[in-house]
């Protein structure tokens, strides 16, 4: 056996029984071997045992399980105490509604390294489990737990009732791959849980329908492949509220589920893989800090409503990744959706992990798209802020979709796609070939009004203290408006600021109407005849606001401008056209 850590003062616990505890009820003795080996006596209607050391000097693994063979159902561990779990316990009644409840008092539970795997878990059979609900204890081997059919405590076709309730408890993995629970048949439900440096919460086996976490939280990266619930088998009605994670722990990773609501998460990843009806609702994922992918779409169909976005801080990793790779494809919902661009305050070390000019990755990225895969939105768009401008997030332009495909990045590319992701609201489909249209399905007629050009409301150096690379000198910017046919309005007359080196530049324009949004801009020659870099980006009209940080255009790459030159300075306007299922009319 490894030596347990020391830790902590010595004090007692009190532990209940789930029908409360009265005058002259008797303290239960039972040795740590006959707890071991005994099943489970049935529910007593009371019962106070002081049994469990709150200082983790021993393992209270034998203790619980002690507990929970007298019949106590409901443990209450000690304020702000610390207790060390290497043994593990099986809650193994074949009672289907009999569940254990441990409410943790805000205590530490340190997870040992002499608790038992499972073959069970097939995401790595390393790992090392604390609970095992509805699983017998002669199901342990050695160092291996089998989970199974045959080792259900309630029997073959029994199940799905919960087996046990957690609150209130810090569950310490000591940096290791330890996990708390592993399920078989059953369900469960964790509240106000906070998991650190551990590999997960909970899993399970066969059907474990109703898992519910709430207000849980995943803190310390220090384990590799960590989230709060991890799904390897059959399990619907999943229900995550409030879940947040820091950076490299993801929230859910749900496989082959049919029916999951994940409600106000923050921060970290949902994986959905082979799931059905899948919901997430007014989420907030931080992609910048740490540069990770917020949501995962892997043959799946998910809604996702009311979301913030921050994007990576890394132009190849998207807010949204969606692989199709092997189908079938995936159908993906958005709505009401924003992806937030921070700019870092340039004299700030409040979240250095966003620079102020690196480029950020496309809010949605699709690969190994099949012929079913389909992307549906409403009301998609960008805003940017920063630490001076605190909540006030201004309108931008700019979110990026990109592909694998060729024929979905020429469509994405077009004229007629770009113009359409301006709308905010459209649909990626494939008929015939692959289309960028509006959102509904419909293949009516829909009207490109007529675009008048963008007007400067003002361009301004370093207004809001944004980290930048520019160099010291005069900028020159131009901007025009592009229609879904591609023509083109006049350009903006030209907008000159005189930056400092290591500033940023803020531009503000108005547009008179959704459209593709091309900024073109020179620090030598003159802009409108020969310009150095552009930047093409949907514009949600009718304020775009804007940073030139140096390299990038509100998060976006500046790239050479030979290939998008300006047409002339002017008040042409578009002529306005119709389009029919996404294309113009002839």
């Amino acid at each position: 056996m490894t030596p347990r850590p020391a830790m902590g003062r010595r004090s007692v616990a009190k532990v209940f029984a789930a029908f409360g505890v009265g005058a002259g009820t008797a303290a239960v003795a039972l040795s740590a071997d006959e707890a071991l080996n005994s099943p489970s006596s049935g529910p007593h209607s009371r019962g106070t045992i002081d049994a469990l050391d709150p200082t983790g000097d021993s393992d209270c693994g034998p203790g619980l399980q002690l507990l929970y063979d007298r019949g106590v159902r409901e443990v209450v561990l000690e304020p702000r105490g610390r207790y060390y779990l290497n043994t593990p316990v099986f809650l193994d009644s074949d009672d289907p509604f009999d569940c254990f409840v441990l409410h943790g008092n805000g205590a530490d539970l340190v997870l040992g390294p002499d608790l038992p795997t499972t073959d069970a878990f097939t995401a790595d059979r390393s790992t090392r489990w604390g609970f095992f609900p509805n699983t017998v204890r002669r199901a342990r081997s050695g160092d291996s737990v089998a989970v199974d059919v045959d080792h259900r405590a309630t029997g073959p076709s029994v199940g799905g009732t919960p087996r046990l309730v957690v609150n209130q408890l810090r569950v310490d993995g000591a940096k290791a791959n330890r996990a708390l629970a592993f399920f078989n048949r059953c369900s469960g439900r964790f509240t106000d849980v906070v998991m650190t440096a551990a590999r997960t919460l909970v899993s399970w086996y066969d059907y474990c329908d109703a898992m519910v976490l709430d207000r849980c939280q995943g803190r310390l990266d220090e384990v590799d492949d960590a989230w709060l619930i991890y799904q390897v088998s059959n399990g619907d009605g999943i229900t995550l509220i409030s879940p947040k994670t820091e950076r490299g722990i993801g929230i859910a990773s749900l496989d082959n589920c049919k029916g999951a609501t994940i409600a106000s998460a923050i921060a970290g990843t949902i994986k959905v893989s082979r799931c059905r009806a899948i919901s997430v609702v007014a989420s907030h994922h931080e992609c910048d800090l740490g540069s990770t992918t917020g949501f995962v779409v892997r043959s799946s169909q998910v809604s996702i409503d009311a979301a913030v976005l921050y994007p990576a801080r890394a132009a190849d990793v998207p807010a949204i990744l969606v692989d199709d790779s092997g189908g079938p494809g995936s159908q993906l919902t958005l709505r009401d959706f924003t992806e937030m661009l921070f700019h870092r305050d340039g004299t700030s070390t409040v979240r250095a992990s966003r620079k102020g000019d690196s480029s950020t990755g496309p809010l949605l990225s699709l690969t190994g798209v099949q012929p079913d895969t389909r992307v549906v939105a409403h009301q998609v768009g960008t805003r940017v802020g920063t630490l001076a401008t605190g909540a006030r997030w201004a309108p931008s332009a700019g979110f990026r979709i990109t592909s694998d495909d060729d024929g979905l990045v020429q469509a994405l590319s077009s004229p007629v796609g770009t113009w359409q992701l301006a709308q905010g609201s459209f649909e990626i489909v494939q008929r015939g070939q692959w289309k960028v249209t509006p959102s509904g399905g419909a293949s009516g007629l829909v009207g490109c009004p007529s675009l008048q050009p963008p007007r400067w409301i003002d361009t301004a150096a370093d207004q809001d203290d944004v980290e930048g690379s520019l160099t010291e000198g005069s900028v020159q910017y131009i901007a025009a408006l592009r229609d879904a046919t591609g023509a083109w309005t006049g350009t903006t007359p030209v907008s000159s600021v005189r930056v400092g080196g290591g500033q940023s530049a803020r531009l503000r324009l108005s547009t008179s109407g959704p459209a593709t949004l091309v900024v073109w801009r020179s620090t030598g020659a003159d802009v409108t005849s020969a310009p150095e870099d552009v930047v093409t980006v949907p514009a949600h009209g009718p304020l775009t606001v804007f940073y030139d940080t140096g390299t990038n255009l509100g998060g976006l790459p500046w790239r050479p401008a030979d290939d998008v030159r300006p047409p002339a300075v002017g008040d042409e306007v578009t002529p306005g056209v119709v389009l029919l299922d996404g294309s113009p009319l002839a």
